[in-house]
């Protein structure tokens, strides 16, 4: 029925009558878990994330999932410390991975900005061996550059402007005082 069966409390329930989950959270050992699904009128997972965080290094998955319940998308990032790997894979009708991506994003320490990165487009499965190796298309790399000019100033272009002040005051002179009269 497409009436939102099945909500909980904090659960979403969209216009056509799916529903988005609350937030569930759970630990395993040291690892703690988030996750939120979006289920279809009839029950049926259709969009599922999940997001661990072990000590820092926090990776999020997303699969999403066709009327069937076959594969339709693949999601995942890490981010260790500066560095955050991106894997995005399409399926086909087949099941099988028709394309995916990784890229990799170097953040800087000090500032955070963008540095640099990697990008792999394959034909297939990044991930898969044997039969199942997906064939490398394109690679991008981009690399941030900041352009800095320096050039020497001459002797004679060198000026510096009289000091004003000393700052020893053995050395300062006293300046007059104003007087006025009433």
């Amino acid at each position: 029925s497409a009436t939102g069966m099945g909500a909980d409390e904090d659960s979403i329930i969209s216009v056509d009558g799916s529903i988005i989950t609350a937030p569930r959270t759970w630990w395993e050992g040291d690892v703690m878990f988030t996750d939120r699904v979006l289920r279809d009128t009839d029950g049926n997972e259709r969009i599922k994330v999940v997001e661990s965080d072990n000590n820092g290094v926090i990776t999020t998955e997303m699969i999403q999932r066709d009327t069937d319940g076959s594969m339709k998308a693949y999601a995942k990032r890490v981010k260790n410390g500066n560095i955050v790997t991106l894997t995005l894979k399409s399926y086909g009708d087949d099941g099988k991975v028709a394309w995916s991506l990784k890229k990799t994003f170097t953040l800087s320490l000090l500032t955070g900005e963008l540095d640099q990165t990697k990008a792999d487009l394959y034909a297939g499965d990044c991930d898969g061996t044997g039969a199942d190796a997906g064939k490398l298309v394109l690679t991008e790399n981009y690399k941030r550059t900041k352009k800095v000019t320096t050039s020497v100033i001459e002797d004679k272009d060198r000026t510096r402007p009289p000091a004003r002040r000393s700052t020893s005051a053995a050395t300062r002179t006293p300046r007059p005082r104003r007087v006025t009269t009433a």
